[in-house]
């Protein structure tokens, strides 16, 4: 998985506590990016197709990848787009970071994750207590 590193965190992130992420786009603009991760994340993409009662279509699928430290982050909060898509950001491993929504913590426990909508506030987190924190975003209709 090549992965990218962003700085800062979001459009409105202040880079003042030097805050960066890697992300690995595997979807996006209607383009495959990474057909082997895309075929990984099926299982994923079949849960969340289930639970919609129909099949989904993709607007954006990314990993990201948040370096553990010693100083706990909570980023600033953002949206992912304008137009109201669902949002999943899926949980690859058990940490104490979280994602926040809407004033809401859902932990970061691993095989889970929280659902919203893609302009809905949210904000990501580093870890402390392990070396990364990996999520999945997928934002969909």
């Amino acid at each position: 998985m090549p992965w990218t590193y962003a700085c800062p965190i979001n459009k409105n992130q202040k880079n003042e506590d030097d805050s960066y992420y890697f992300e690995g786009m595997i979807f996006n603009d209607f383009e495959i990016i990474n057909r082997v991760v895309l075929e990984a994340c099926g299982p994923l993409l079949n849960f969340l197709s289930e639970n919609k009662d129909g099949d989904i279509s993709l607007r954006r699928l990314k990993a990201n990848f948040y370096q553990g430290g010693e100083t706990f982050i909570e980023h600033t909060p953002h949206i992912d787009f304008e137009r109201p898509y669902k949002a999943f950001v899926y949980f690859l491993n058990t940490n104490n970071g979280y994602t926040k929504v809407l004033g809401s913590k859902a932990p970061s426990v691993e095989n889970s994750g929280v659902s919203f909508l893609s302009n809905e506030s949210h904000s990501s987190t580093n870890c402390t207590n392990f070396s990364k924190r990996l999520t999945l975003n997928v934002n969909y209709w």
